[in-house]
């Protein structure tokens, strides 16, 4: 111990050490009442808020995941809806217009039917007027032949 207090000596120590490490300590005590304690209720109370606000937020994560799905499984009813209403309304289109070219067809086979008809008693009449003018026109090919 003396060669303790021979080194303090010669630095220049006495018992006023004591005296000064009560100051330090009472200096110590007095900052951290004043500093420590308060930046540590602080931290404290910041990482309870950002814990809280990390699990709140969690939380309104998944919410908005929930909502999400909602979101998408009404929009793929919609979508499946509007394409049943547009399939429907093809359908409903294509059977007027195979109805239409239906009727529009049946017009014009009657009419192909009419002129066809038209047409045979149109030859059948030349026909006959051919055979009744054959006998006149054979007549005066044998005139002619003859003399």
């Amino acid at each position: 111990m003396d060669m303790i207090l021979a080194i303090f000596t010669k630095l220049g120590a006495d018992f006023s050490i004591v005296h000064q490490f009560v100051v330090v300590i009472a200096l110590f005590v007095l900052f951290k009442i004043v500093f420590l304690d308060k930046l540590l209720f602080v931290l404290d109370l910041r990482e309870s808020k950002t814990t809280k606000l990390e699990h709140e937020a969690n939380e309104k994560f998944a919410t908005s995941e929930k909502l999400a799905d909602k979101y998408n499984a009404k929009m793929s009813e919609v979508i499946n809806q509007s394409q049943k209403a547009l399939n429907l309304k093809k359908e409903e289109i294509n059977s007027k217009n195979q109805q239409l070219l239906k009727d529009k067809e049946k017009v014009l086979s009657d009419e192909l039917d009419a002129k066809r008809a038209q047409y045979i008693k149109e030859m059948e009449g030349q026909k006959d007027a051919i055979f009744s003018a054959k006998e006149e026109i054979s007549k005066e090919i044998i005139n002619k032949i003859i003399g």
